[in-house]
């Protein structure tokens, strides 16, 4: 028996004896040959043509070539394989669609369907995919995955690989002689970032390049929502990435992007993979606000506390009182007791959510704040946010509380009252020069700036003040004149909300004129060496009313004296060195 190839015809023909090894048994006495030359191999599939003539024993012919069988046809046969098959997948050569990879291939011969199989490794294992068909094409859908099956999570972001198998009636060819093929469709951005925290007013969008891309689509949604916003389009020649002016403070937003491809006006799918970090996922931003909901509650033994609600993706908080400030981490706030059932200076509560692990409430308890220049405890609280480069702050939440002042904090409040008057009759009338600007040429021995409630009087003791050095020259708080006819009237700072008063004319200037201290005159001269003299102090939100006498008390600062304070009844004795350190002095 001889075989030629598919193809060869007439004189052209060259013929090949077949060769035992081709042949599943070579005992063909009863006239039948089982022909296996290129089995399981890429070639099975190829067209033979077969002739055939008789030998006696000893090998020598006795009759002629025949290879027409009984329908007059020649004879030929092949094995069922991919000889000739091709397989091919559209997206391979740049044609990407949005969500889906067409493959193709050619007919069979024998092949009743075909089995597709889809594969997530590029060696071919990992079948996520099957499904058999007569057809010769197949659509791959992005419908058809989700990012669970993936290690890496990124179901639309990738290549995809491919095997058809045609399948006979009685046979399916070994996998080790498919053909195969990967694709993908036109893919969305990988690692899809959203700034957290790094920025007060804005938030900052970065993805990976993607190939076949001409230009990217951003959105966004307020966290927990359902629906996106279209943000911006950013072109391929642009830096992957895009700036979030839109935003609100202590609001968590979500970003996704696409890609596009402008010449065939494909826009990929959203993507719907993004990694963890921490607690919320990289694609998730928002910007560096300050805690909210704070609230102070005095517990008492000189402990305060402090609770807020906690900033979004912070590394800690500084919280200011007059005593100072102080710094807690998030490393302090996540080794804080959950438990305790007391609390002292310093110490860190945290409340958490349903869930057992959302910190919703952080108490921090510290010392008893010193009220100096507001009658309302004060704190200040501000997140920030450690980067490479800086420590980076957030805008500032502030809390404050009524509380029960002490004699001291009166005598604290009053002289940045004091304070505050000096340096506000110093630039706005006396422009720097009482002495040449305060009283010149004053015919009226009452000149005073304004008649409302609210203003200061300005007096003198003689019409001509320059040629009256010798006398007097003082403010008056809160009195049309000498006589005292309306003492309803005092001066009402606005940053202290306090009201001074005086019951007589008190000198706040200098025994013989001049600015405050000037010539070296201390302002508080009469004052201090009148025990008749003194101050009434009219304090907001229903606190009362205090007295308080300046016995030998410096303005300067200087030691001596005594302050002789009545409030609510109390009356007791401070001495400079326990009123606070930035008021001591306040001219």
């Amino acid at each position: 028996t001889e075989i030629t190839l598919e193809g060869v015809t007439g004189d052209e023909i060259t013929w090949t004896e077949v060769s035992n090894d081709d042949l599943e048994d070579s005992n063909y006495s009863d006239g039948i040959l089982y022909f296996k030359k290129d089995r399981d191999t890429a070639l099975a599939g190829k067209t033979y043509f077969f002739r055939i003539k008789s030998v006696d024993a000893n090998g020598i012919s006795v009759g002629t070539w025949c290879n027409i069988n009984n329908n007059g046809e020649k004879s030929k046969g092949s094995l069922f394989g991919l000889y000739g098959f091709t397989l091919t997948s559209p997206s391979l050569n740049g044609n990407v669609l949005k969500n889906d990879i067409t493959i193709t291939w050619s007919e069979v011969k024998g092949a009743t369907k075909y089995e597709v199989a889809v594969f997530k490794n590029s060696d071919y294992t990992g079948n996520i995919y099957s499904k058999s068909t007569t057809d010769t094409s197949f659509t791959f859908n992005s419908s058809f995955v989700n990012d669970s099956m993936f290690t890496d999570g990124y179901s639309l972001s990738r290549d995809y690989y491919f095997s058809v198998t045609p399948v006979n009636a009685s046979e399916k060819l070994s996998d080790n002689i498919l053909t195969k093929t990967s694709g993908h469709w036109l893919n969305p951005p990988r690692n899809i970032k959203a700034s957290k925290s790094t920025h007060k007013d804005f938030i900052v969008v970065s993805w990976d390049s993607v190939e076949d891309a001409d230009g990217y689509n951003v959105y966004k949604r307020v966290k927990g929502s359902k629906e996106w916003t279209d943000l911006a389009y950013i072109s391929q020649s642009s830096a992957p990435m895009y700036e979030d002016l839109d935003v609100k403070m202590s609001t968590e937003y979500e970003y996704t992007v696409s890609s596009t491809v402008e010449t065939t006006d494909i826009k990929s799918a959203l993507q719907t993979y993004f990694e963890d970090l921490e607690s919320s996922k990289l694609n998730t931003g928002c910007v560096l606000s300050p805690p909210s909901e704070i609230g102070i509650t005095d517990e008492s033994n000189g402990i305060f506390s402090v609770r807020f609600k906690p900033s979004l993706a912070v590394d800690g908080y500084d919280i200011a009182t007059t005593l100072g400030t102080y710094t807690i981490t998030q490393s302090d706030i996540e080794n804080a007791s959950r438990n305790a059932n007391s609390y002292n200076k310093g110490d860190i509560k945290v409340t958490y959510g349903a869930d057992g692990t959302t910190i919703n409430r952080i108490t921090y308890y510290i010392e008893r704040p010193v009220i100096v220049s507001s009658p309302l405890v004060e704190v200040r609280i501000g997140a920030f946010k450690n980067t490479e480069s800086t420590k980076r702050l957030s805008t500032i939440s502030t809390a404050k509380l009524k509380t029960v002042l002490t004699n001291t904090e009166v005598v604290n409040l009053v002289n940045t009252t004091l304070t505050n008057l000096i340096k506000d009759f110093n630039k706005n009338i006396a422009e720097g020069d009482w002495w040449g600007n305060g009283f010149k040429d004053s015919l009226n021995p009452s000149y005073r700036e304004g008649d409302k409630n609210g203003d200061y009087y300005i007096q003198t003791e003689t019409a001509n003040w320059i040629g009256a050095c010798n006398n007097d020259g003082y403010i008056q708080l809160g009195y049309t004149s000498k006589s005292n006819d309306d003492p309803s009237k005092y001066y009402y700072d606005q940053n202290t909300l306090l009201g001074l008063a005086t019951t007589t004319s008190i000198n706040l200037t200098s025994k013989n004129g001049g600015a405050a201290g000037y010539l070296g005159y201390d302002p508080l001269n009469i004052i201090g060496n009148n025990n008749t003299s003194f101050i009434t102090a009219i304090l907001p939100y229903d606190m009362g009313t205090a007295t308080i006498q300046y016995y030998k008390i410096k303005a300067d600062g200087s030691n001596g004296g005594k302050y002789i304070v009545t409030f609510n009844g109390v009356r007791s004795e401070v001495t400079p060195s326990q009123v606070h350190e930035s008021v001591r002095a306040f001219i």
